[in-house]
């Protein structure tokens, strides 16, 4: 299906007074991505640093007056790329030719807004490439994120479990147990309060019947 591309032919003010005043709000994400990029588009760089703090911050001031959230840098950031997403994808963005889009764009902004090191290109691209050549959208955007954060948890962990072995690691305790030894001297020991003083010399104490 051909893709459709959108061109900003109004101003900044009524862009943003449509964003803020956005009504469908089952299909929020559809309609702000669209009006994020109607403004912003496909620029680059500086440019697109330039364009998406303009348009953040008018959007902020309209979206204050109304007692909505603010937008983030990053929040904007994902708004654009979500319609990036559809258009690299084929995807027909214009609802009454394509009734499901509403929800693939909720799940490319969902994929759009994790964070996770190689994102574009083990996630991402993948996800694109697999819905031009006849994947559905909706499902493939959604097993993407998925992925993509079940990767990101394993990673955590194993993380978590390397930085674990290194604090249970002897030569590490060890090291670490000589340095704070080594903090212990009469300057140092001087400017502790009488409590610390006699909490410390409970511990030296203990130390030295374990180390005799």
């Amino acid at each position: 299906m051909a893709k459709t591309t959108i061109t900003a032919t109004r101003s900044l003010a009524e862009i943003v007074d449509e964003f803020v005043h956005i009504t469908d709000s089952s299909n929020l994400r559809f309609h702000q991505s669209r009006l994020a990029f109607e403004y912003i588009g496909n620029a680059e760089g500086k440019d697109a640093a330039d364009l998406k703090e303009t348009f953040r911050k008018e959007a902020n001031e309209a979206l204050r007056r109304e007692n909505e959230a603010p937008l983030s840098v990053p929040g904007v950031t994902n708004l654009v790329n979500t319609w990036k997403y559809l258009q690299r994808a084929n995807i027909v963005t214009d609802p009454d030719a394509n009734p499901h889009v509403m929800a693939v764009a909720k799940a490319a902004f969902n994929l759009a807004s994790q964070t996770f090191a190689g994102k574009d290109v083990n996630y991402v691209n993948p996800a694109i490439e697999a819905i031009i050549n006849g994947r559905d959208p909706l499902k493939t955007f959604i097993d993407a994120k998925n992925s993509l954060k079940a990767d990101k948890e394993k990673a955590q962990k194993d993380a978590e479990a390397r930085r674990a072995e290194k604090q249970a690691d002897p030569n590490v305790v060890f090291d670490s147990i000589v340095a704070t030894l080594n903090m212990i001297t009469a300057e140092n020991f001087a400017r502790l309060t009488d409590e610390r003083k006699s909490i410390l010399r409970d511990l030296v104490a203990n130390v030295a019947k374990v180390a005799k």
